[in-house]
């Protein structure tokens, strides 16, 4: 008996300790005792350039183009920089207003408390290569006409990666070929650079 009795005292500090903390949970209580959240929408159009599919041409890039990344987003993936609440996410941001084609690029989102901005992951689309000013036909690579598998992760100083799949589609009859890059960000997601030059 003196076991369970011991047992019991035990059980009862843990539901009073549980009871503290839900005490000091920081905002509201719902009904039910459940704390209560906020959504907030990080997304919003963002420009680039991209390759439209109708029709799928090989000097068909389009861009940039404000608000043209006006669509879904999809696969998303977010991480926390450790010890901080500055969140870098990652996903499909897909081109055009309707997104009738599958047809997206990565984009990326910087989220820290109710600041948050987003942006096409530079490098890789028509609008944000090397190219020269102004000319939007140009062979590929260095442009892409998707890239693909969003995903990110911090390091221990605060520099931010993804690794990239870009790739020409199939569908656009533009020789289909891809490759595995990584690229990284040292303003949590703003600005994003190819690693290894590209």
């Amino acid at each position: 008996m003196g076991g369970v009795g011991r047992n019991l005292t035990g059980v009862k500090s843990a539901v009073a300790a549980i009871a503290a903390l839900v005490a000091l949970w920081p905002g509201s209580m719902a009904a039910g005792g459940a704390p209560t959240v906020t959504n907030i929408v990080v997304s919003s159009p963002t420009s680039g350039g991209g390759y439209p599919q109708m029709p799928p041409v090989a000097s068909g890039c389009v861009g940039p183009t404000v608000n043209n990344f006006n669509a879904n987003h999809s696969e998303s993936h977010l991480a926390v920089q450790p010890g901080t609440e500055q969140i870098v996410g990652s996903s499909k941001f897909f081109f055009d207003k309707y997104s009738t084609g599958y047809n997206f690029y990565l984009g990326s989102y910087n989220i820290n408390g109710s600041a948050h901005t987003n942006n096409i992951v530079q490098g890789y689309d028509c609008s944000t290569t090397e190219t020269t000013p102004g000319v939007l036909n140009q062979k590929m690579p260095p442009s892409w006409t998707n890239t693909t598998d969003p995903n990110v992760a911090f390091d221990t100083q605060g520099r931010v990666y993804q690794t990239v799949l870009p790739f020409n589609a199939f569908w656009t009859n533009l020789h289909p070929n891809g490759e595995i890059t990584v690229s990284y960000s040292d303003d949590f997601g703003t600005h994003w650079v190819t690693g290894n030059g590209g």
